[in-house]
């Protein structure tokens, strides 16, 4: 991002990018350490197993996680677009660079088991 911000001519640092994703995903990690016990308690050992699924064993419970967990990725989103805005000053670039960072880290973490080490 730091290559591509200075190829557009906007002065920015490493640190500063660094800061800006760390600061977006502050969402998720309360996410985690706020619903993972909260999954565990309500579903057991059906959250890691997924046989049977979660939203089979307790419907209710599981769609309303899920949804919460929605909101905090939406909310995740939201502090990487106003945080690259903040740095850009462009709207569009903004929000393009932003869904550009949440696709890569997402296929980096779905296909990150298949790789081989």
């Amino acid at each position: 991002m730091t290559n591509l911000n200075k190829l557009f001519g906007i002065e920015n640092r490493f640190k500063d990018n660094y800061a800006i994703l760390n600061y977006s995903f502050i969402p998720l990690l309360m996410s985690l350490l706020i619903l993972s016990p909260v999954h565990y308690a309500l579903f057991g050992q059906y959250w890691f197993t997924y046989n049977p699924p979660p939203y089979v064993v307790k419907p209710v419970p599981a769609y309303i996680l899920l949804f919460i967990e929605g909101l905090m990725l939406f909310w995740s989103f939201l502090l990487l677009v106003f945080g690259n805005y903040a740095q850009t000053k462009s709207r569009i670039y903004s929000v393009i660079i932003s869904i550009v960072v949440f696709v890569l880290i997402g296929l980096f973490l779905f296909f990150f088991p298949f790789l081989p080490l």
